[in-house]
């Protein structure tokens, strides 16, 4: 009986040496997650392209609009318009909806 329960033990002990060899490593099929190129925010846009007219800006890019358009050489917008930047670009979408209305990008 007891050398049933000593190789049981040592079992057990080899797979969690084992199991702990592989703890920072992530499932090969989600490679993207491992670089880092991954993004949970539901937000997020990854490149320039993302924005077009008639799409929604999301409001976390919604929450500060540019109030001094002129300092950008930008036209003012009209009424229930505003500015606002978006990464590289500055997008004029709709205050209550975020409509994209126009885009300029750098």
């Amino acid at each position: 009986m007891k050398p049933l329960a000593a190789s049981l033990m040592i079992a057990m002990a080899a797979s969690i040496c084992a199991a702990g060899a592989h703890a920072g490593q992530r499932d090969p099929d989600r490679s993207g997650y491992d670089r880092g190129a991954w993004d949970d925010r539901r937000d997020y846009r990854s490149d320039r392209a993302a924005w077009r007219l008639g799409g929604i800006l999301p409001p976390a890019y919604r929450s500060r609009p540019i109030d001094d358009y002129r300092r950008y050489h930008l036209r003012s917008p009209p009424r229930g318009y505003a500015w606002y930047q978006a990464g590289d670009s500055l997008v004029l979408a709709a205050v209550g909806s975020g409509v994209i209305f126009e885009i300029i990008r750098n």
